[in-house]
């Protein structure tokens, strides 16, 4: 990821990069909300989370090798937003 911003930075790639660097995980792994939606559930339970007015299902998986919290998290269904 370091790269693609450094590419980014010397303008090597275009907007369609940018884009795809700006979707990417929050730092530090998923939101509380969707370690809480998981809580006392199994991996692969279906999950549902709240987040403001939307409202994405998905399913309870381990979160991302680099998140700080180890716990299950919900992942959501499909791919991310753009």
């Amino acid at each position: 990821m370091k790269i693609v911003t450094l590419f980014m930075a010397l303008g090597l790639l275009g907007p369609s990069a940018t884009v795809y660097a700006q979707s990417g995980p929050p730092p530090g792994g998923p939101p509380a909300e969707a370690y809480s939606a998981c809580s006392g559930k199994s991996q692969g339970d279906a999950c549902r989370v709240k987040m403001g007015e939307r409202e994405i299902t998905g399913s309870c998986e381990n979160p991302p090798p680099d998140a700080t919290n180890k716990s299950l998290a919900c992942r959501p269904a499909g791919p991310p937003p753009r």
